[in-house]
C-alpha cells in the first residue's frame, strides 16, 4: 500500500512541475496567447484520475500562491493568484 501512495504522491508532484513548465510556451495566435498549461492539466486528469489530478493543480497553485514564478510569463505571488 504504501508503495502505491509514494508513486501516486510522485506522480502529482511530475504533473504539478510539468504545469509549471509549460506555461512558459507560447504561440502567439492573434492578441491574445495560447500557453499550453491546459494541456498539462488535461493529462493530468485523464492519467491520474480526479483526485490525484485535482491535487497535482492544487500543488501547482500553491507553488505560484507563495511565490514561485510558475506563471504564465514567469510570474507568481498571491497578487496574480485570482480563486
Amino acid at each position: 500500500m504504501r508503495k502505491n501512495k509514494t508513486k501516486e504522491l510522485a506522480l502529482c508532484a511530475l504533473f504539478a512541475a510539468m504545469t509549471a513548465i509549460l506555461p512558459q510556451i507560447s504561440i502567439p495566435i492573434g492578441p491574445v496567447p495560447l500557453n499550453l498549461a491546459h494541456i498539462s492539466t488535461f493529462i493530468a486528469a485523464g492519467l491520474l484520475g480526479a483526485k490525484s489530478g485535482a491535487l497535482s493543480q492544487i500543488i501547482f497553485a500553491f507553488t505560484g500562491a507563495v511565490g514561485l514564478p510558475v506563471f504564465s510569463g514567469f510570474m507568481g505571488g498571491s497578487n496574480v493568484v485570482q480563486f
